[in-house]
C-alpha cells in the first residue's frame, strides 16, 4: 500500500512537472507568435510606406509635367488672343460702338 501511495505521489509530481512544462511552452509560443505578428506587421507597414512614398513621387512628377504642359498651352492661347486683339481690336471696338449706337 505504501508503495502504491509513493507511486501515486511520484506520478502526481511528474504530472505537475509536465503541466508546468506545457504551460511554459504555451507561454513561449504565445510570446513567439506575438513577436512574429509584430515583425510581419512592421514589415508590411514598411513596404506600404515605401510604396506610398514611391507613388507620391511619381504622382507629384506627373502633376508637375501636366502643370508645365497646361502652362505652355495657356501661354499659347494668351499669345493668340493678344495677336488677334492687335490685328482686330480696332474692328471689334468699331463694331461694338456701331451696334450700341444703332
Amino acid at each position: 500500500m505504501k508503495d502504491m501511495i509513493q507511486k501515486i505521489v511520484e506520478m502526481d509530481k511528474k504530472a505537475q512537472k509536465l503541466d508546468e512544462k506545457n504551460k511554459n511552452q504555451k507561454e513561449n509560443l504565445e510570446k513567439e507568435i506575438q513577436t512574429l505578428t509584430e515583425e510581419i506587421y512592421n514589415e508590411h507597414m514598411s513596404k506600404a510606406k515605401e510604396t506610398a512614398e514611391n507613388n507620391k513621387a511619381e504622382i507629384e512628377k506627373e502633376a508637375e509635367e501636366k502643370w508645365i504642359a497646361d502652362e505652355k498651352s495657356r501661354a499659347e492661347v494668351m499669345e493668340k488672343l493678344c495677336k488677334d486683339y492687335e490685328e482686330n481690336g480696332d474692328k471689334w471696338v468699331d463694331a461694338i460702338v456701331n451696334r450700341v449706337l444703332s
